[in-house]
């Protein structure tokens, strides 16, 4: 390397005396630095770097020691620096359970760039600060293994415990991945794998047009302790980030969430993501928050407005007996509108939980799911709940317990066409509705209900096919209006 080393500030390459001093001369001056291949140098304290257009290189090790619990190791504090292929390491996992965690690198700054770094056991690893809207962030390739605050039955664990975290807008992070640490004999309940968060209220660079926005998770990987006693709440979340885009990422082995999209987070993807379940049953980790379970959640709460969001071509894997939902939309006293979920694939191995859907939609305006394929053993595959404008098209549904599409208290139209049912419990229940369309579904080997209807109005049926259904073909309560016409199939009426 042709950089400078902070030997030539008198630091102990050995990593048996403190180098704090040393590296703070160091990064003082700034420019083109190195940390020498095989070099260890420890640090008792936060290391400063504040000279713009610095860059820091090499496969040296910095070392916390005593007196980083609850501080950054590396604060870049300026703008256009880059941190490429240096490693981080907390052996002693220094931690805290309250105030501030542990950070491997924090960024107070715009426009740097962390790269091919590797980050091991600290409880924030690669983050931006939350004081400030840091814009153009870059984590390229990194590895991280993370602690959170330990085991959740003490109270702990729900605002520590990230691989990486931008408060800001536009951050790139491609390429990395991202480790629980394991538990040390218990939990290691670790918060987010991979978070991006707008934060309008701590923001102090207002003004750009692209406030809380614009920023791309792609590529990266976010997994469980390979021996699964250190797990994220969620692996990816997406708050009040508008126009952002997940794509092409793997997460596994999640306690709440593979995927979190909350808040308005307004015009953004998440698409072409691999999402694996292992986890059986849930864990209590952070009970006391109540967390909806699901694979990929869209949620909106209290008062908040998320709108024209597509979730498309994610493959869903859940373990046999998971409790977790496939893709869930659902706001509670908020307001989520003009939703895509299009051409996923929900598969449950075996049977999942007694309440679990491979699409589960609740109190949502305006949806199209499209294209889904949804098998295995769910309870539902898709469900509907007091939602409205309401489009189920082209979806293959195969295997669940219960009803394949269950439609209940859709209140302005609700369209059910073109969808393949196969082998499930029961094909489609319309429970409530006003308005609804039923038409050129194919309903095969059903066991019990190809169709149930009560307590609606105004529905047509029309031009579906059902064959080789054991059971009865339909059932009927109260429905004003019910029109049936040109079904193939459809007897015992």
């Amino acid at each position: 390397m042709s950089g400078v080393s902070p030997v030539a500030y008198g630091a102990d390459p050995s990593g048996k005396s403190d180098a704090t001093a040393a590296l703070r001369r160091w990064v003082a001056a700034g420019g083109d630095l190195t940390l020498p291949a095989g070099s260890h140098f420890a640090v008792s304290d936060t290391i400063v770097l504040e000279r713009a257009g610095s860059w820091i290189s090499g496969r040296g090790t910095l070392v916390a020691q005593a007196g980083l619990a609850g501080k950054p190791l590396l604060v870049i504090r300026t703008d256009d620096c880059i941190v490429e292929g240096i490693i981080l390491e907390n052996p002693d996992q220094l931690r805290t359970t309250a105030g501030e965690p542990t950070y491997g690198i924090l960024i107070r700054g715009n426009r740097n760039r962390i790269e091919g770094c590797i980050v091991r056991d600290f409880q924030m690893c690669l983050a931006t600060d939350a004081t400030g809207e840091f814009y153009d962030n870059s984590f390229l390739s990194n590895h991280c293994r993370v602690l959170g605050a330990g085991d959740d039955s003490k109270g702990q664990g729900e605002n520590r415990g990230d691989g990486i975290t931008d408060w800001g807008a536009r951050a790139k992070i491609i390429g990395n991945t991202i480790e629980a640490a394991p538990g040390r004999g218990g939990r290691n309940d670790c918060r987010i794998g991979i978070h991006v968060e707008g934060l309008g209220s701590y923001a102090r660079n207002r003004g750009g047009a692209d406030v809380d926005t614009g920023s791309e998770i792609i590529g990266n990987i976010v997994t469980p302790s390979p021996d699964g006693t250190g797990r994220f709440r969620r692996c990816y979340s997406i708050e009040g980030v508008a126009h952002a885009r997940l794509i092409g990422n793997y997460g596994r082995g999640w306690t709440w969430n593979g995927v979190w999209l909350v808040g308005s987070s307004n015009g953004s993807i998440v698409s072409d993501n691999i999402l694996h379940q292992d986890l059986r049953r849930p864990t209590d980790d952070g009970a006391a928050w109540k967390p909806l379970r699901a694979a990929i959640l869209v949620y909106a709460n209290d008062g908040v407005s998320l709108r024209d969001v597509q979730i498309r071509g994610n493959m869903i894997e859940l373990a046999n007996g998971s409790q977790d939902n496939g893709i869930r939309v659902q706001s509670a006293r908020g307001r989520i509108e003009n939703v895509m979920v299009a051409a996923n694939t929900c598969t449950a191995i075996a049977a999942a939980g007694d309440d679990t859907s491979g699409i589960l939609v609740v109190e949502v305006d305006d949806v199209q799911i499209t294209g889904n394929r949804v098998k295995g053993g769910w309870n539902n595959g898709v469900r509907l709940l007091s939602s409205q404008h309401i489009s189920i098209d082209g979806c293959t549904i195969s295997g669940t317990r219960g009803f394949a599409i269950a439609a209940q208290a859709t209140r302005i139209r609700l369209r059910i066409t073109r969808n393949t049912i196969v082998d499930c419990g029961q094909g489609i229940e319309a429970v409530g509705n006003a308005g609804s369309v039923i038409d050129a579904n194919q309903i095969t080997g059903i066991k019990e209900y190809g169709m149930s209807f009560s307590a609606g109005d105004r529905s047509i049926v029309v031009g579906n096919i059902f064959q080789g259904n054991a059971g009865r073909v339909a059932r009927f309560g109260d429905n004003p209006g019910l029109s049936f016409s040109a079904n193939i199939g459809l007897t015992g009426l």
